[in-house]
């Protein structure tokens, strides 16, 4: 088990993004140790960003717990209806939903959060929107 916290702030051309993240690996989350790297892609002008974990591919026993929040978004990227987003992963091109305690979008703050995403592999993740039937 083990605990990975990342923190930065950086300037867009809205103004400052803040993102927080924590991944926590449970006890005997992985049979073997490894050594874990993220990737983090910022564009100041948009604001966008993107994070990748590593080494991939890497399934684990157990799923990490992953809670992530972004702040500081401008407001009219974020989907109008907020009971539309999904935390995602990225698999074989494919958007799969991840299930999380909790997946929140306040559009007067700018902000994206999940809270204990379970994560059972490395992959890129990020929000989307719902396909709508």
């Amino acid at each position: 088990g083990g605990i990975i916290r990342y923190e930065e702030s950086y300037q867009s051309a809205n103004g400052t993004i803040n993102i927080d993240i924590g991944l926590r690996f449970p006890p005997n989350a992985v049979s073997d140790p490894i050594t874990v790297s993220s990737i983090v892609s910022q564009d100041a002008l948009t604001g966008d960003f993107s994070v990748t974990f590593g080494p991939s591919p890497n399934n684990f026993l157990k799923p990490a717990l992953l809670t992530f929040r972004v702040t500081g978004l401008d407001p009219a990227t974020l989907p109008s209806n907020p009971d539309n987003i999904q935390f995602v992963s990225m698999d074989n091109d494919n958007f799969v939903p991840v299930p999380a305690a909790n997946i929140k979008v306040d559009i007067k703050q700018g902000s994206l959060s999940v809270v204990n995403g379970e994560i059972f592999h490395f992959s890129r993740f990020g929000w989307s929107t719902k396909n709508e039937d």
